[in-house]
């Protein structure tokens, strides 16, 4: 059985980008707490309301995500990406996807199944369209090392 290091002991792996907003919620969670994640995330649909969150996806995405969307009471909304753009979503991308009823962003960097890699420049392109969104969260699969 391989043991994992806490990555939040280890600087050189856990090196999250922060643009400051008080608006704006950023979570690092691994796999196993996105439930816990998925279902606590803000507005989840309640028997009271008729409309259902939305939350955001980029493919290629682990197979389970949408699912646990739904379990959640949200709607998945997968944005599409090819091998033209390495398997990334664009700010653009993510910018036409995001609605009034977008509450979370699930945000994978290495991407899993691709392994597709945001360089530093996108991310903060991705977080200034998140800026503009105050109720969205992101979630950030952190699972390697």
């Amino acid at each position: 059985m391989t043991r994992r290091s806490d990555p939040t002991k280890r600087p050189d792996v856990v090196r999250p980008i922060y643009i400051p907003s008080p608006a704006t919620s950023v979570a690092a969670l691994s796999i196993c707490a996105h439930h816990v994640a998925l279902t606590t995330s803000p507005s989840p649909r309640r028997p009271h309301h008729k409309s259902i969150t939305n939350q955001v996806i980029p493919a290629p995405f682990w197979v389970s995500y949408p699912e646990m969307a739904r379990l959640a009471g949200a709607e998945p909304v997968v944005v599409e990406t090819d091998s033209s753009q390495g398997f990334l979503m664009t700010a653009e991308q993510l910018r036409g996807a995001l609605t009034e009823k977008s509450r979370l962003l699930i945000l994978c960097s290495p991407s899993n199944p691709s392994g597709a890699v945001y360089s530093e420049e996108q991310l903060r392109d991705i977080a200034e369209v998140v800026r503009e969104h105050p109720r969205l969260v992101v979630l950030s699969d952190e699972i390697y090392e």
